[in-house]
């Protein structure tokens, strides 16, 4: 059964009591400056007792110096692979309650990231993806600069690969990576990532 990710820097009081109170926003609402790139362009993959890459003691992450190995085939190392990706509006599975109350009790997001297929590694690797092991935490980084996934990173639900074959000359070899994820309370968290470029 997959692991259903709670973020603890964010508390939600309980469904029956409780208040919830709410940060602090900007205190000029009406300066508008240009929000940073959403694009996910960066996937950092964990296997089950790998070095972690980030290190959480400080007031934002730093990168653990040779945590990120491409080329080990031990699972001590985390992976790196270089993308194009976005993640849509999660699925939401909701409670219909007495008297119309509704409880969202989860929400599944779903990582969808391209990436070109330049060298064999990287399909065998993709197609290691689709055997649905889900030994592994993730976090992704954005070409905004920030890294989602906390502390922790990101327990999937399940994981996938495509290699869709498409006709022209501009049709190239690309893999298509699909990690789904499941929350109880809302998006991951997020970060500065140190090893963002």
């Amino acid at each position: 059964m997959p692991t259903l990710n709670t973020w603890l820097d964010i508390t939600c009081p309980s469904a029956c009591g409780g208040t919830l109170n709410y940060g602090a926003l900007p205190t000029d609402p009406n300066c508008v400056s240009v929000p940073p790139l959403s694009e996910i362009s960066d996937i950092y993959i964990q296997p089950t007792g790998a070095t972690a890459p980030f290190d959480w003691t400080g007031a934002n992450p730093t990168a653990v110096s040779g945590a990120i190995d491409n080329t080990d085939t031990a699972n001590a190392s985390t992976k790196h692979l270089v993308v194009i990706g976005t993640m849509d509006d999660p699925e939401e599975t909701i409670y219909n309650g007495p008297k119309g109350s509704e409880v969202i009790s989860k929400r599944r997001y779903t990582v969808t990231a391209r990436t070109p297929i330049t060298a064999q590694s990287i399909y065998d690797f993709l197609r290691q993806v689709q055997c649905n092991n889900l030994n592994f935490v993730f976090w992704f980084g954005t070409r905004g600069g920030y890294l989602f996934g906390g502390a922790n990173g990101i327990s999937p639900a399940s994981s996938n690969a495509r290699f869709p074959k498409v006709e022209g000359e501009e049709g190239v070899e690309e893999g298509v990576l699909v990690l789904a994820f499941d929350t109880d309370n809302g998006d991951p968290p997020r970060d500065i990532n140190p090893l963002a470029s």
